[in-house]
């Protein structure tokens, strides 16, 4: 038989020494994220240029990123807290916060995230579309 939990993963982490806790999304948290990602990210079919044999139009997708650095802030100041004395969670990070700090730490920290919540961070997305053009 198998046994599901309700209890949400959880990855603790240090920066500058301050404690951190990346939290799984709850289902309704991540759809909403999801549904914001439409606000980062164009996809359109455009004429490939050739014809297929029956002489129909050729199309590819084209992936227009409008805002990276505003998917990764997303993600992270929905499940990115500090960590209170008593180890729980206390207030979400601000997108004010993550733009401050370093981007290297940022796109760690957002693969970081992407891994707990089960999630394809979006530049993975690219490379998978730009490999079937």
């Amino acid at each position: 038989m198998k046994e599901f939990s309700t209890s949400l993963k959880e990855e603790r982490i240090k920066i500058d020494g301050n404690e951190y806790i990346i939290g799984e999304l709850t289902y309704g948290a991540r759809s909403a994220y999801l549904r914001s990602m439409g606000n980062t990210m164009e996809v359109r079919l455009v004429n490939a240029g050739d014809r297929d044999a029956k002489g129909n139009e050729k199309m590819r997708r084209e992936i227009i990123v409008k805002d990276l650095a505003g998917a990764h802030a997303e993600l992270l100041c929905g499940c990115m807290f500090r960590a209170k004395d008593d180890g729980t969670r206390g207030p979400a990070v601000t997108r004010q916060q993550v733009n401050q700090w370093g981007a290297a730490l940022v796109e760690q920290l957002a693969q970081l995230a992407s891994d707990v919540n089960g999630l394809e961070q979006p530049d993975a997305v690219l490379e998978q579309e730009a490999t079937k053009n």
